[in-house]
């Protein structure tokens, strides 16, 4: 059967449709693919810097309890003070 050239035309227009739609299917899936790689290293990223913020606020309590121990000494030292006058 021979095709007349108007469907030949035609079906080159559909083929050429069909392979932009195709494209554009494959680019919005690498796309969405990109984001999801970076979404999922965010995550492994953030327990690690859940870690590092604990740690220093380990630290920080550490120097404040210190801080606190030689404060409570120091006040019990002073002239008046109901711990160093023995009562």
């Amino acid at each position: 059967m021979r095709r007349s050239s108007e469907e030949v035309h035609e079906r080159g227009l559909e083929h050429a449709r069909i392979h932009r739609e195709r494209g554009a299917v494959h680019e919005l899936l690498r796309l969405q693919a990109h984001e999801h790689l970076d979404r999922i290293d965010v995550l492994h990223r953030r327990p690690a810097g859940l870690e590092r913020t604990y740690a220093r606020l380990e630290v920080m309590l550490s120097q404040l309890q210190s801080q606190s121990s030689y404060l409570s000494s120091q006040i019990a030292a002073l002239p008046g003070s109901s711990s160093s006058s023995g009562k």
